[in-house]
């Protein structure tokens, strides 16, 4: 599991240890990977690439501050390594510096506007500290360049009603419920060409909650009804006895207790339906 032997000359060659030392990262043997890449920035210390695979190794090893100072070394060596600036935006993010973080991967995509990588990762941290419209046209952007990714679609939709989950939130001091409303009709129609955009909206519904009345109650078991519908059409379509299948009948048992929770008396079930059809009404 210690990747392949190295004998004579070998031992010098910057080509071979880097192969050894990518057969030991992937068997897991890190010391081994950091003890090549060590030798390889021995023999050409102008390595940008090799600095930069050393602190991918040794952040997968948690040594995060080793990572960071091979990071900003191949940066000294190479400012526009792409994948130094990736690699050095991603430890900043998870350490919760967001502004170092949102740097590098700006200068990344100032170095190659169109890398998916660095579009994805700077939409993740701008979601997460709330800029919904930066994230927003970060995710657009990587539609464009990748058309087919549901992945990507499916976080756009979820920041979308993130966005909008944010304004009902500020709304709900008000018991302004017509614009809440509106705004749950738009976000239950973004992109609905795809049934997980409802998924995604009944999980920001949450923070909708905080204004806790009847009717904001109705309005979150209105929508778990719709996402039910549209859970129950994915059940029809998958393979019978498929993994598939089995994973969307447990979405249905899951929403089914979540509307339980809810509640069902008549009264209530009158207020849901109004709802409901104020939401597809609109």
């Amino acid at each position: 599991m210690s990747g392949p032997a190295i004998t004579g000359g070998d031992a010098d060659d910057p080509s071979t240890l880097r192969e050894r030392a990518r057969a030991r990262y992937e068997a897991g043997d890190l010391a081994g990977a950091i003890a090549d890449l060590t030798r390889v920035l021995e023999l050409e210390p102008d390595d940008s690439w090799a600095a930069a695979a050393r602190a991918d190794v040794r952040r997968r090893a948690d040594d995060l501050a080793g990572a960071i100072a091979d990071l900003d070394h191949a940066l000294a060596l190479n400012p526009e390594n792409v994948w130094a600036l990736g690699l050095r935006g991603e430890i900043r993010s998870d350490g919760g510096d967001i502004p170092g973080a949102i740097a590098d991967f700006d200068h990344a995509l100032a170095v190659e506007p169109a890398n998916p990588y660095a579009l994805w990762c700077r939409a993740d941290i701008r979601s997460t500290v709330g800029d919904y419209w930066g994230a927003t046209a970060d995710l657009t952007r990587l539609m464009e360049l990748e058309p087919d990714s549901k992945w990507t679609w499916g976080m756009r939709a979820h920041v979308r009603l993130e966005e909008r989950a944010y304004r009902w939130v500020a709304r709900s001091r008000a018991r302004d419920l017509d614009d809440i409303l509106a705004d749950i009709a738009v976000g239950a129609k973004v992109e609905d060409k795809e049934q997980r955009c409802l998924e995604l909206f009944v999980r920001s519904i949450p923070l909708f909650m905080r204004w806790r009345d009847a009717d904001a109650r109705a309005a979150h078991a209105a929508l778990v009804d719709l996402q039910l519908d549209a859970a129950r059409a994915l059940v029809k379509e998958a393979e019978p006895g498929s993994d598939e299948r089995s994973e969307r009948e447990s979405s249905v048992k899951g929403l089914r207790e979540q509307r339980r929770e809810l509640g069902s008396d008549p009264e209530f079930e009158s207020k849901v339906r109004a709802m409901k059809d104020r939401i597809t009404r609109t």
